[in-house]
């Protein structure tokens, strides 16, 4: 398959560059999202981050956002957009 997209960031400042190389990014091809994440330390350490069996879009069902409320809790409803303008 083809290899993903690879964007690699390094620090310009000169605080930020003492306690950071790099960061490397690659990016999915067709999905434009990023797969790998390689945080770079100054010290010569490194965290990988990967990002396998993604699901895009995938159904929620509806149950997974309600809501129980206990007896003795009083719902309020506020108004926002109150004061704007």
């Amino acid at each position: 398959g083809q290899t993903h997209y690879r964007l690699t960031l390094r620090p310009v400042g000169n605080m930020l560059s003492k306690k950071l190389r790099s960061v490397e990014i690659e990016v999915d091809r067709k999905l434009f999202l990023p797969v790998v994440i390689v945080y770079n330390e100054a010290d010569g350490d490194s965290t990988r981050y990967e990002f396998k069996k993604m699901n895009i879009n995938s159904e929620i069902d509806d149950s997974r956002f309600h809501l129980e409320l206990g007896a003795d809790v009083k719902l309020e409803t506020l108004d926002a957009s109150a004061g704007v303008g």
